[in-house]
């Protein structure tokens, strides 16, 4: 069996001018989420898939949106970018693909925040869209940063302002997509953060990886490399 290797990241505005350092970094990655991403340029797609062994995906940050992309090495097959609602696009991605004739449905989401589009529409316009996929035969891959937490346990000072609301249609989706927090599923009670304030007395783990269920127990490993950087996992395909 190969190792799929998956990382995802905040870029942090600009995916044009940090692309070549992301790709050098995660040279072994078969896939790599990025989020707040901007507007990939031509000239950016061209060089990447010339030059490197990804082919490059992305839904532009234009609005309030702040653009996803994805990475995908050339060695996934039959590559469908999915047509995905208009309140979701700049913010979501839906890949589908094949590695050894095993389907795939990667998903990647850079979270709304309240003050930039309405968290709540946001979330159950993607909760209606979740019911589209086949989470039955397919493995489901669903990373980025969400902007939010469901858990206590994924905030430094034990508390979530999160309304029940928005936690209800997380929950929701979750179910409908049949998926496990992948570093929840190898570390139980573990405290690790990938976002904190400037004075680092709030801290919280919104940037995480979901796996279809029935694959969990194929994970080799998943860690944040410290400090305050965003999830990787490594799943025996």
């Amino acid at each position: 069996m190969s190792t799929l290797h998956i990382i995802s990241q905040n870029v942090r505005k600009n995916i044009n001018t940090k692309y070549k350092d992301i790709i050098n970094s995660y040279q072994d990655a078969n896939i790599i989420c990025l989020q707040e991403t901007g507007v990939l340029k031509r000239s950016t797609q061209i060089d990447i898939e010339a030059t490197t062994n990804y082919k490059i995906y992305s839904s532009d940050g234009e609005n309030m949106a702040r653009g996803v992309c994805i990475l995908i090495s050339k060695d996934a097959k039959e590559i469908i970018k999915k047509q995905v609602p208009a309140t979701l696009k700049g913010n979501f991605i839906h890949l589908e693909f094949k590695i050894e004739s095993k389907k795939y449905q990667l998903l990647n989401i850079y979270g709304p925040k309240n003050n930039t589009r309405p968290q709540t529409e946001f979330y159950e316009q993607l909760d209606k869209y979740a019911e589209l996929i086949n989470v039955k035969t397919d493995v489901v891959i669903f990373g980025g940063d969400f902007n939010l937490i469901t858990s206590e346990r994924d905030s430094k000072t034990g508390k979530n302002k999160i309304g029940r609301r928005i936690i209800d249609i997380f929950n929701s989706i979750f179910s409908k997509l049949d998926i496990k927090d992948t570093y929840r599923y190898r570390n139980k009670n573990t405290r690790v953060y990938s976002w904190t304030n400037a004075d680092n007395s709030s801290a919280t783990r919104i940037d995480r990886i979901y796996l279809s269920k029935y694959i969990c127990n194929k994970i080799k490993e998943t860690l944040y490399i410290y400090p305050l950087q965003d999830p990787t996992i490594k799943v025996i395909n």
